[in-house]
């Protein structure tokens, strides 16, 4: 009569063990369909990985520095500033623009206020500036402009204009010799030009390959035609989203002006 009792009551623990178990299991299945979506292959938002400044034609003017009236190279942010700061212009962006050789000279073509400064550079070399196509950045009566360096042609309405490379797009194709396996990386910038005439100046915040920058112009920021500038070196100044920075050892820059 004693051991009666005792199986059933271990037959409802273990019935119960069964039915708390399975709760639980049931908690974990729904658990992970609910939650999982939102953790795995969570993917970075690739803007989150760039500085991208759109140039607003209504409202900023822009403009290549090399040199200041008396021949002495501006050199850096700083220098910049305060040049135009004594022509009652105030800098509210400014990159480094484009490969220089020592001395800062730029490489390549370099036209600033309609004179020319550099000649166009046709030869073949070693490094990025060299890996063809490059390009030509310019801005002229008929608006800013990324073409093919073998298809430029002088025209007197070009105000400011400079050589670099390579093409990072060229009528929204990637630069045909950039491996999308590569592992060089570097910190990067570069501009780029949509099919309304928009530009765009971006600036990596981290180390990527050509092939991503490239890609980025393209399927992120829906651009046509951009040029490479440089890598290591490349700098911004923009203190409206706390990069004050004032610093740098460049060749040409590129800077915005308010209107």
């Amino acid at each position: 009569m004693f051991m009666k009792p005792l199986k059933s009551t271990k037959r409802i623990i273990l019935v119960l063990f069964f039915v708390a178990l399975g709760i639980l299991l049931s908690f974990f299945v729904f658990n992970k369909e609910s939650v999982a979506p939102q953790l795995e292959g969570k993917q970075v938002d690739p803007l989150e990985e760039y500085y991208v400044f759109w140039l607003n034609s209504k409202e900023h003017q822009v403009a290549f520095y090399w040199k200041d009236e008396k021949g002495a190279i501006l050199g850096n942010f700083r220098n910049l500033r305060s040049y135009l700061e004594d022509r009652d212009k105030e800098l509210i962006f400014a990159m480094n623009g484009g490969i220089f050789d020592p001395g800062g000279i730029p490489k390549g073509l370099y036209i600033q206020k309609s004179q020319t400064y550099q000649e166009i550079d046709l030869r073949g070399g070693e490094g990025n500036f060299y890996l063809q196509p490059n390009g030509i950045f310019f801005l002229s009566n008929e608006g800013p402009k990324i073409i093919e360096t073998s298809n430029y042609q002088e025209e007197d309405s070009i105000e400011f204009a400079l050589q670099s490379g390579p093409l990072l797009l060229e009528n929204r194709v990637i630069h045909p010799e950039f491996n999308p396996e590569s592992e060089s990386r570097f910190v990067r910038n570069g501009v780029g030009i949509n099919e309304k005439g928009d530009v765009v100046f971006v600036l990596s915040k981290k180390r990527v390959t050509l092939h991503e920058f490239a890609r980025f112009f393209k399927e992120d920021l829906k651009v046509d035609d951009a040029l490479y500038l440089d890598g290591s070196i490349s700098r911004l100044y923009w203190p409206e989203m706390g990069l004050p920075f004032l610093g740098g050892d460049f060749g040409v820059m590129v800077g915005i002006t308010s209107n």
